[in-house]
């Protein structure tokens, strides 16, 4: 009975989420969506594997119509497949609703988070039951949130594309983790230059992008902004920081620029750029600008740092979490850092967890070397590009998931 009666509120709380958020705190009510989802998580206990009831290949669910990261990580997923010639379909959960055919294989790989999970369960119904379900997740920080633990026993085994992800889930998870990495393309029909963005021909242009759902704390945007004051006077005219927000919210989205100006007064090289941008449009501002620059505290792989080092524009990252299995002295500028307690909750990153907090001072080396010594600036971008190029494809992600698939009788 209990369990229908979260359910039941469950449901209804999601439908009435814009009146909610009218009346009460977003915190709030994140806290108690989540509090209900895991206290019925054991309702959803994955069931037992039946070999023989579907045809073997996967079926793919994660939002596939969606612009942010898990957005863009099914995608991957789903070009690792194709390239490995693996039968699939796919889900589309964009905005929470199934917009699909019904699924035909007997492996299910989820790409929606954890946080997210019992949602998908209660529109998926039944896709679940006598087939094999993978987890695909994602987490920045060392432990996942303990809200996210009950739903470890509703996959028969959880799959990562970073190493720091893979061991924050298997300190909890009952079930195996296995880490399988992103296989990065960028294929695109046509590129913009920088008159497209009313960017300068001839300015030298370090790049700072973000999501304010990501959160601006975890992010840290003001972290490339302190170390480009600590490079560059504002007279300096040779160099500019373009920085790129996407903010849904409009309040959210002046007060975020309005940070930025603030930080950046006196200089009249900032260029803010707050339009909605389609891949190619984000792709193009990537390759247009000289340097990507990312003072993340955590990240649960750092795909944007890989794609920019994929289209041969360095990049400076702080050298903590998910993007050190990728990011070298040789291939990247990574900054050093001190480990520090967050300090107060920010949505799921709870208060006590640990992340990192860059050296804006190492970072502005690196701006200043990548502007100062081309023979650097050029040894940089290629052992960037070859390395993506060659370690981090769709052949070796696809390659990666035939064998785990095959050795446990799926294909």
């Amino acid at each position: 009975m209990i369990k229908y009666i979260n359910k039941l509120i469950y449901r209804v709380t999601d439908r009435l989420k814009p009146m909610l958020f009218l009346v009460l705190p977003k915190s709030l009510l994140r806290k108690a969506k989540s509090k209900i989802s895991s206290k019925s998580a054991a309702s959803i206990k994955a069931a037992p594997y039946k070999a023989g009831v579907f045809d073997s290949g996967v079926n793919l669910y994660g939002y596939f119509s969606m612009g942010f990261g898990l957005g863009q990580g099914v995608r991957l997923v789903s070009g690792a497949l194709k390239t490995a010639g693996i039968d699939y379909g796919t889900v589309d959960y964009g905005k929470g609703v199934l917009q699909d055919q019904p699924p035909a294989y007997n492996t299910n790989i989820i790409h929606i988070n954890p946080d997210r999970f019992y949602d998908a369960c209660l529109k998926l119904g039944d896709r679940f039951k006598d087939r094999y379900n993978i987890g695909f997740w994602l987490w920045e920080l060392p432990e996942i949130p303990t809200d996210w633990v009950p739903f470890l026993s509703c996959v028969h085994e959880i799959w990562t594309p970073s190493r720091f992800t893979q061991n924050a889930f298997a300190r909890s998870s009952p079930v195996p983790v296995r880490l399988m990495p992103y296989g990065i393309e960028i294929i695109t029909e046509k590129r913009y230059g920088r008159d497209y963005f009313n960017l300068p021909a001839d300015t030298f242009l370090y790049l700072c992008m973000y999501d304010v759902s990501s959160t601006s704390m975890r992010k840290n945007p003001m972290g490339t902004i302190d170390a480009f004051k600590k490079s560059f006077p504002p007279e300096c005219r040779d160099v500019g920081i373009v920085v790129k927000i996407n903010c849904p919210n409009q309040k959210e989205r002046k007060k975020e620029i309005q940070q930025i100006k603030n930080a950046l007064k006196g200089y009249s090289n900032l260029f803010i750029i707050e339009e909605h941008l389609s891949k190619t449009g984000i792709y193009s501002l990537i390759e247009v600008c000289d340097v990507f620059v990312s003072m993340h505290r955590s990240e649960g792989f750092g795909l944007v740092m890989a794609e920019a080092m994929y289209l041969g524009t360095p990049a400076i990252a702080t050298n903590w979490s998910a993007n050190t299995d990728f990011m070298t002295n040789e291939n990247s500028c990574p900054v050093d850092y001190k480990l520090t307690g967050i300090t107060k909750t920010c949505n799921l990153y709870q208060k006590g967890q640990l992340w990192a907090e860059p050296d804006t001072s190492h970072c502005a080396e690196y701006m200043r070397r990548l502007f100062e010594d081309r023979d650097y600036y050029n040894d940089i971008k290629s052992a960037a590009r070859n390395y993506i190029k060659t370690e981090l494809t769709p052949a070796k992600s696809g390659t990666a998931m035939t064998a785990r698939l095959k050795d446990i009788g799926l294909l």
